[in-house]
C-alpha cells in the first residue's frame, strides 16, 4: 500500500514537473501571455482525470482470477458482518454510495466557564459496479469542533476526502478502548473484497 502511494505521487509530481517545463517552452520560444494561459488552464482541468488515472491504475488491487465473484447482495451480506479489531461497523446504503463507518467516541473537556467538544473520525465511501466486479474506495475524514461558555459560540466543520491518513477511537464488542487507523480499516476491506472475487481501486479525488 505505502508503495503504491509513492508510485502515486510520484507519478503526479512527474505530471506537474511535465506541465511547468511545457510552461518554460512556451515562453522561451516566444509564445504569447494567451497561450500560456491557455496551456496551463489546460494542465490544471486536465488534473481531475490525470488523478482519476492513477487511482484506477495503480492504486490497484486485483483479486485473484480463479476466484469466482460473489454477488452484490452477498457481498453487502458480508459488509454488514464485517469487523476490524473486534469492533463491528456501521453501514450506510445511500443511492449508489456504501458507507463503512467505525463507532465514533466524541471528546468532551470543560475547563472553567469554557465546554469544548471534539469529534473526529473516519469513514470510507464504496462504489461498486455490478457489471465489472470492481470496487471503488475512498476515505474520508470529519472533524467537528464546538467550543460554548462565557458567552461565546464556536462550531466548525472541517472534511478531508482523497488517500487520507487518520486514527480513532473505538470500542470493541467486549466494551474495550481501542485505536484504529483508517489504515487498517482500508487493507481490511480490501482483503474482504479481494477475497470475495471482486477487484478493488481508489478514487483520489
Amino acid at each position: 500500500m505505502i508503495g503504491k502511494f509513492f508510485l502515486s505521487f510520484g507519478l503526479f509530481l512527474l505530471y506537474m514537473a511535465l506541465l511547468g517545463a511545457g510552461g518554460v517552452a512556451i515562453v522561451e520560444n516566444g509564445g504569447s501571455n494567451v497561450v500560456l494561459v491557455g496551456f496551463i488552464l489546460a494542465g490544471i482541468v486536465s488534473m481531475v482525470p490525470v488523478m482519476m488515472l492513477i487511482g484506477r491504475k495503480v492504486m490497484a488491487f486485483k483479486a485473484d482470477p480463479s476466484v469466482t465473484p460473489v454477488t452484490p447482495s452477498e457481498l453487502i451480506e458480508r459488509l454488514s458482518a464485517f469487523k476490524v479489531q473486534g469492533s463491528p461497523f456501521e453501514l450506510i446504503e445511500k443511492d449508489d454510495v456504501i458507507i463503512v463507518a467505525p463507532p465514533v467516541l466524541t471528546t468532551e473537556t470543560t475547563l472553567g466557564m469554557q465546554h469544548a467538544t471534539i469529534e473526529e473520525t473516519f469513514f470510507v465511501k464504496i462504489w461498486l459496479d455490478k457489471n465489472k466486479h470492481h470496487i471503488s474506495l475512498k476515505d474520508v475524514v470529519t472533524t467537528r469542533t464546538e467550543m460554548r461558555g462565557a458567552g461565546e459560540y464556536f462550531f466548525q466543520i472541517r472534511g478531508q476526502s482523497g488517500f487520507v491518513t487518520s486514527s480513532t477511537l473505538i470500542l470493541d464488542s467486549d466494551g474495550n478502548v481501542t485505536k484504529l487507523g483508517n489504515g487498517a480499516l482500508r487493507k481490511a476491506l480490501i482483503g474482504l473484497f479481494n477475497e470475495s472475487g471482486w477487484d478493488v481501486s481508489f478514487k483520489i479525488v
